[in-house]
């Protein structure tokens, strides 16, 4: 009898020890202040998590710091939309010599993080659920007309052929400036989600393709 091939994980789950889940994988920096006692013990007071790197996590879970896929791209708005400050906070626990600081990502994050990576490696997972979820969480609702759509993934798109329409006007020039140092240091591919070539979600992504001069950039799109 022949063995029965496995279907190789396309995501990797965030792993979990009897402590908690386990994010030393990813760049989370924070600051405190340090008060020390006559007996050169120190209590730590005003800690704050200072950055979280995003693109940390979705290379760390992906394997890749690009967006390949459909998949790809839903993990890449969850991540960015929901690994935060409201999802890590600042911890201290008691050493031998007084605090020691450290951080924590609150495990509801972390489960529903590892139902969506289940989600992503299931090969009959609806995608066009997919992007409808993601523009759900980004924007609060979907239009009518995106509901239901077939979506494909589509490379270099060329940029000029993409139409913004009126969401530029509310793009954050910090934002955008964070997308270019991501294309710049990690070479992070600038997907955007357009109907028909107009531009839906993507609007800082579209705005760093557009100060870096790319002459094309990655889309998803409705399937013609």
């Amino acid at each position: 009898m022949p063995k029965q091939k496995k279907n190789k994980l396309l995501y990797t789950p965030i792993r979990k020890d009897s402590y908690g889940y386990i994010y030393d994988h990813v760049i989370i920096k924070f600051d405190y202040d340090v008060f020390y006692d006559d007996n050169n013990n120190s209590t730590i007071t005003n800690g704050r998590i200072t950055e979280i790197d995003k693109l940390c996590l979705y290379k760390s879970i992906s394997g890749r710091n690009s967006i390949k896929s459909i998949k790809d791209y839903c993990l890449d708005r969850f991540i960015n939309k929901k690994f935060n400050k409201d999802v890590v906070s600042f911890v201290t626990k008691s050493g031998y010599y007084g605090d020691e600081g450290n951080y924590e990502v609150a495990i509801s994050f972390s489960e529903e993080l590892n139902c969506l990576i289940d989600r992503l490696n299931n090969i009959d997972e609806n995608e066009t659920k997919l992007i409808e979820e993601s523009l759900i969480l980004e924007y609060g609702y979907i239009l009518p007309e995106l509901c239901g759509r077939s979506w494909i993934f589509r490379d270099n798109i060329l940029l000029k052929e993409i139409h913004p329409a009126a969401g530029m006007r509310h793009v954050d020039y910090n934002i955008v400036n964070q997308y270019k140092n991501q294309y710049i240091k990690e070479n992070y591919n600038l997907t955007c989600l357009c109907l028909h070539q107009r531009l839906i979600d993507g609007y800082h992504r579209y705005s760093a393709a557009n100060q870096l001069m790319l002459k094309s950039i990655n889309a998803i799109d409705v399937d013609y």
